[in-house]
């Protein structure tokens, strides 16, 4: 195996686990201001992937560090405070139906150079995490 590919593979390892863990925890923590200085953190870090000599020679790697990161941050993590109009679901699933998009999109460009049979069965883990994460969050709507 490659650097590239392990350096992938370890990615996508690391953001299954988050988001297998944040499905079955609510982590309300989520401001404007966070979620743009998430982002801001993101484009940071996807830089310094490019600077780092090791790392610099995986061509996506900026891209998806940068997906992962926006989306393990938008599917774990729930509004602070809810407006105070009224919703007919729970504004959270819209969060989550976005960062489980960025997920897919991430471990498909991680890990459809590797084999897309693995790709595929990762794409497949986001939908059956995210559908049980939106079912549930719109039990409590």
């Amino acid at each position: 195996m490659s650097l590239p590919e392990l350096i992938n593979l370890s990615l996508t390892s690391v953001a299954i686990l988050l988001s297998a863990f944040l499905t079955f925890k609510h982590v309300k923590v989520s401001t404007s201001f966070r979620d743009f200085t998430v982002f801001i953190a993101s484009l940071i870090v996807a830089v310094a992937t490019t600077l780092t000599p090791p790392l610099n020679e995986v061509p996506l790697l900026p891209w998806i560090t940068a997906l992962y990161v926006n989306g393990v941050w938008y599917y774990g993590t729930e509004p602070k405070t809810t407006s105070k109009k009224i919703f007919a679901t729970n504004p959270a699933v819209t969060r989550v139906f976005l960062g489980l998009v960025l997920l897919v999109i991430a471990s498909w460009l991680s890990m459809s150079s590797y084999n897309v049979g693995v790709a595929l069965i990762i794409v497949l883990i986001y939908t059956l995490l995210g559908a049980y994460r939106e079912r549930e969050l719109m039990k409590t709507a």
